[in-house]
């Protein structure tokens, strides 16, 4: 494997040799380079989770997506795989994803329709303006008409025949604003004077993925969070770090902070990561308040 490549390799159905009933696995890939060194982990986009279902019928919870099977979905006691990603590649070039992609693999045949409950990041979503995208193969794919979308941003719909589906809007509907995103936000230190501030979409595969991130290059978690943030598109973003007190010859590379505009792709983007780096470095700091603006 060389630096750049990207290598893809898939589970059968997601079906392992020996799963435990209930439990949520998630991978890990590493390599190591020609003199035995290992580079950094890379944690796979998807949490997977087998359950059995009986005939009274069952939920399975994963990430954002819930899944009820109805009494009498199943005429037998039936192990059920789901699985949740992040995989927008998959989505048609003319609509924009707005859940994690979610997939079911079952021993035995739905006999009744599962309901479905994606939650996104998008906000102000309209039912008509949503299509759930229900693949067949890699190029061909059915429209679900969703049943409903809450206040909470959860997406509900039925689905019997089961293969990857995700929850998206057409391209089109970018004639008009596109939906404001929600984003969270973490804050790290590397290396004792690098400040790093992500804004992410606030679904479990990527908080989890910039966790994994962070720690594996031994980044250290600011204990503390600025509050959720609405993105518009057209909204002009300045983040500002700025120490208040202190010797004066501390300072951040940036010191104007850094400025961004939001448009489509800014949207689409799950992270965002900004970099603050203190000056002079040193190998020991004073106290010193530093506050975000």
């Amino acid at each position: 494997m060389k630096l750049g490549e990207t290598h893809t390799t898939e589970v059968h159905k997601y079906r392992m040799k020996s799963p435990s009933l209930g439990k949520t696995y998630r991978f890990q890939v590493w390599a190591n380079d020609e003199w035995g060194n290992s580079g950094f982990k890379t944690q796979s986009k998807n949490s997977i989770k087998v359950k059995n279902i009986g005939v009274e019928g069952d939920t399975m919870n994963l990430s954002e997506c819930k899944v009820i099977f109805p009494d009498g979905t199943f005429n037998k006691q039936t192990n059920v795989w789901m699985s949740v990603g992040l995989d927008n590649s998959i989505c048609p070039s003319q609509y924009v994803a707005i859940t994690p992609t979610l997939n079911i693999s079952a021993e035995s045949t739905l006999r009744k329709n599962a309901i479905v409950q994606m939650k996104s990041w998008r906000l102000e979503l309209k039912k008509e303006d949503i299509d759930i995208i229900h693949f067949i193969n890699a190029t061909d794919w059915d429209i679900i008409e969703p049943d409903l979308v809450m206040h909470d941003r959860t997406i509900e719909f039925r689905c019997q025949e089961f293969s990857p589906v995700i929850a998206a809007i057409k391209q089109w509907f970018y004639g008009s604003p596109p939906p404001p995103v929600l984003k969270e936000n973490f804050l790290y230190i590397m290396d004792q004077n690098r400040f790093c501030i992500t804004f992410f979409n606030p679904i479990e595969p990527v908080e989890r993925s910039i966790i994994t991130y962070y720690e594996s290059r031994d980044a250290q978690p600011i204990p503390t969070r600025f509050n959720q943030v609405i993105l518009r598109h057209g909204d002009e973003i300045h983040v500002k770090l700025r120490i208040d007190g202190g010797p004066e010859n501390l300072r951040f590379n940036e010191p104007n902070g850094h400025n961004f505009s939001v448009d489509d792709d800014f949207l689409r983007a799950h992270r965002h990561d900004f970099e603050f780096e203190l000056l002079p470095e040193s190998q020991q700091y004073p106290k010193i308040l530093i506050k975000c603006e």
